[in-house]
């Protein structure tokens, strides 16, 4: 199955600016074999839908969602990654790096992916309880260690661009499609349950920004050119 969420390109355009969120919102199936919903039925945990042309840094057609940190959506049925090629791509603005924040998480093991406080780096932990491997690894991204540029994350229109190549090998790209951080890891190419968007689980480590496009391809590992190519689409969003 290759899934697609589109959160707000796909939101209803009708949608009153500053509505929270708390029915599903629809994701799309690129194979339109099945279909997952992501809602919050906590109502602390809602994000607010915030309408086309009221963003400045948008294109006036683009609309977001807003989460404050706390907020999130769940998957009704999980997509269970891993064991296999995936790729993962959140786009945002106005980020705010004050915390820790976790993009995609398992429903296991705390699992997840993210961008470290002060957004100079990237986080990830796999689907296990083994110690050391399997605790979270944070990789600096203001630097060129293991990566093409030194790169940090900023308040405009930006995108993470996550490509598990399904044998041991984690690569994280910008929105330019430079490689800003790679892993590898055996425990990566394990299970990853996906259940949660943009928190872990319980309303928090959330990413406090205005969500543009998430994106869950599996049994795809991006290359270079075409993390490139996505990073471009989502710049496309820019006014």
């Amino acid at each position: 199955m290759a899934l697609e969420l589109h959160y707000c390109i796909q939101a209803d355009v009708s949608t009153a600016n500053d509505t929270s969120i708390g029915d599903a919102v629809k994701l799309s199936n690129k194979a339109g074999l099945s279909t997952v919903n992501g809602a919050q039925s906590t109502a602390s945990r809602r994000p607010v839908h915030k309408a086309p042309a009221t963003n400045a840094k948008l294109f006036p057609s683009v609309g977001s969602l807003s989460f404050d940190g706390t907020d999130g959506l769940d998957l009704s049925a999980e997509v269970n990654l891993g064991g296999q090629p995936y790729t993962l791509v959140f786009a945002w603005v106005d980020g705010d790096y004050t915390s820790d924040a976790w993009l995609f998480t398992a429903s296991s093991n705390s699992a997840h992916y993210g961008i470290d406080a002060g957004g100079a780096g990237v986080l990830l932990k796999p689907n296990s309880s083994r110690s050391p491997g399997g605790d979270e690894d944070s990789i600096v991204t203001s630097n060129t260690d293991n990566s093409t540029v030194d790169y940090t994350f900023g308040s405009d229109v930006e995108a993470l661009i996550i490509v598990n190549e399904g044998n041991d090998d984690v690569n994280f790209y910008n929105i330019d499609g430079d490689l800003i951080a790679t892993k590898s890891e055996s425990l990566y190419d394990s299970s990853f349950p996906l259940a949660y968007i943009g928190h872990n689980g319980v309303g928090s480590r959330g990413l406090n920004a205005s969500v543009l496009d998430v994106q869950v391809h599996s049994s795809f590992a991006a290359t270079a050119g075409q993390a490139k190519a996505i990073g471009q689409y989502i710049k496309n969003l820019k006014d």
